[in-house]
């Protein structure tokens, strides 16, 4: 890709609308799956990026040509596998801090967890973010932090998800209770 006076970076975060489903590795599959569809579409676009998954929450990185970054960012407002979408910084930039990498992706490790227990945080909530943590966090994490490896996105793609959650035994005692409340409102309203 060739630098361009209209390079611009975005930095947002979201939240995931589904369950999580991990491989044994660590890898959360629908993340692996929207991740394989982002490199493909992100090199047709001449974008490049990174992505990071915790807690439910999104923290993606993304630079290109302003208007591309800006058409792809739209887009991501109508996709129904995350909201709350949140731009917490956006700037041109000289040059791409991820020119190797359509979309880069960084498991949480150790140095994830030592950052969050550093800032106070019991978990990833990209939400708290200060602009310094933002910066912070893209150097660390993003910048300076290995890929996944090609095996464990692939096994993670590969890996069947279950099309539909077991009951608990709470939702299964949950269902039992509101069927009775049901029955009962039923044969009330047959008396009257």
């Amino acid at each position: 890709m060739t630098v361009s006076p209209s390079l611009t970076r975005l930095v947002y975060v979201s939240q995931a609308t589904f369950k999580p489903f991990h491989t044994p590795e660590g890898m959360e599959c629908h993340v692996a799956e929207i991740l394989a569809v982002s490199r493909r579409n992100n090199q047709q676009q001449n974008l490049v990026g990174a992505l990071y998954y915790g807690s439910g929450n999104f923290f993606q990185c993304l630079e290109g040509e302003k208007t591309a970054v800006e058409a792809l960012y739209n887009k991501l407002q109508h996709d129904s596998r995350h909201h709350r979408l949140k731009i917490l910084h956006q700037a041109p930039i000289d040059t791409l801090g991820f020119p190797e990498w359509d979309m880069k992706y960084t498991m949480i490790d150790q140095q994830a967890r030592d950052f969050i227990k550093l800032h106070g945080f019991r978990k990833f909530d990209p939400y708290q973010f200060t602009p310094d943590m933002v910066q912070q966090f893209i150097r660390i994490m993003l910048l300076n932090s290995q890929d996944v490896p090609a095996p464990v996105l692939q096994q993670a793609i590969d890996t069947p998800m279950p099309a539909i959650q077991p009951l608990t035994r709470m939702n299964y005692l949950l269902i039992i209770a509101l069927s009775i409340i049901l029955v009962f409102a039923v044969i009330s309203l047959s008396t009257l």
